[in-house]
C-alpha cells in the first residue's frame, strides 16, 4: 500500500516540536495491526471529529495510522478516504506539498468510487491557485468542468478560472469566465464578486480606450505640429528666398534708372549742342549777309 513520505515527515518535525502530544496519543492509541471492522469503522469517525475540531496533528498522526493496518477486512477508508482527509488537514497547516501527494494519489487511484473524489479534485486546483501558480490552477479547474459537467460547484470553479486568468493578465479570458457565473448563476455565492470583476475589467476595458484615444491624439497633434513646423519652416525659407529676389530686383532697377537718367542728361547735351550749332550757323550766315550788304 501506497504511502506519502511527507506523512512521516510532518509527523517527524512535529513529533520534535511538541513531544508531549504525540507521547499521548503513542499511549493511548498504539497502531493496531488487526483492527477489527468496527473499531477502523470507530477510529474513521473520531479522525473526521478531530479534523472538523481543528486538531490538525491528531488527525494526522490517526489517519496515518490507519493507512498503515494492514489487516483489515473493509479497506472502504483506509485505502481512500484516509488519503482526502489527509490531503486537507496538510492543507491546514500549508504543507502543500504532502497535501498534493495524498490528495493526487486519491484522484488518481479512486476515480469511480472515492465519496469525496469531486471536492479532492477541487481542493487539489485551488493549491495551485493558493500558491500562485495560475496556469496549472487554470488547466485542473478546466479539467474539473470537463469531469464534472453537472457539479453544483461550477459558479465556484468558474470563479476560479477567472480569478486565475485574471492573475495572469489575460482580462478577455477571464471576462468570459466571471460572466458566465453572473448569466448562469445568480443565486450563486460568488455572483457578487463575478460581478464586480466584470465591472472592473469593462472599467479597465474602457480606460484602455480611452488611453489609446489620448495617445492617438498626442500622437496626431505632434505629428500636425510638426506637420506645422515643417511648413513654417519651409514658408519663412521662401519669404527669404523672395525678399533676396526683391532686393535684387530693386538694385536692378536702381541701376537701370541711373543708366536712363545718365543717358537722358547726355541726350539733353547732345540736344543742346545741336542747337548751339544750329545757332552758330544761322549767326555766321547773318554776320556774312551783313558783310556783303555794306559792300
Amino acid at each position: 500500500m501506497f504511502i506519502p513520505e511527507s506523512n512521516f515527515k510532518i509527523m517527524k518535525t512535529n513529533f520534535l516540536k511538541f513531544p508531549m502530544i504525540f507521547f499521548l496519543l503513542a499511549v493511548s492509541s498504539i497502531p493496531s495491526f488487526s483492527m477489527s471492522e468496527d473499531e477502523i469503522k470507530e477510529k474513521e469517525l473520531y479522525a473526521i471529529e478531530l479534523f472538523r475540531q481543528g486538531k490538525n496533528l491528531e488527525t494526522i498522526y490517526l489517519l496515518t495510522e490507519l493507512i498503515n493496518s494492514e489487516a483489515q477486512s473493509d479497506k472502504k477508508f483506509t485505502d481512500k478516504e484516509a488519503y482526502y482527509w489527509l490531503g486537507k488537514t496538510y492543507i491546514r497547516c500549508n504543507d502543500f506539498e504532502a497535501a498534493k501527494k495524498n490528495l493526487e494519489f486519491y484522484i488518481a487511484n479512486f476515480k469511480n468510487f472515492g465519496e469525496n473524489y469531486e471536492d479532492a479534485y477541487y481542493e487539489n486546483a485551488m493549491m495551485y491557485y493558493t500558491e500562485k501558480k495560475y496556469q496549472t490552477a487554470v488547466d485542473l479547474f478546466a479539467n474539473f468542468l470537463n469531469e464534472f459537467p453537472n457539479s453544483a460547484n461550477t459558479a465556484k470553479v468558474c470563479y476560479q478560472i477567472g480569478e486565475s486568468l485574471y492573475e495572469l493578465s489575460l482580462y478577455d479570458d477571464s471576462l468570459i469566465y466571471f460572466k458566465t457565473v453572473t448569466d448562469n448563476y445568480p443565486d450563486s455565492n460568488y455572483y457578487e464578486a463575478a460581478a464586480f470583476r466584470v465591472k472592473l475589467i469593462e472599467s479597465r476595458k474602457n480606460e484602455l480606450v480611452l488611453q489609446n484615444l489620448l495617445k492617438w491624439s498626442q500622437e496626431q497633434f505632434l505629428a500636425s505640429r510638426d506637420s506645422f513646423i515643417k511648413k513654417e519652416q519651409e514658408a519663412n525659407d521662401t519669404i527669404k528666398i523672395l525678399k533676396n529676389k526683391i532686393k535684387t530686383l530693386e538694385l536692378e532697377v536702381a541701376s537701370t534708372e541711373n543708366t536712363i537718367e545718365f543717358n537722358y542728361e547726355q541726350n539733353m547735351i547732345l540736344e543742346s549742342k545741336e542747337e548751339l550749332l544750329k545757332r552758330k550757323e544761322i549767326i555766321l550766315k547773318l554776320i556774312e549777309k551783313e558783310i556783303n550788304g555794306n559792300k
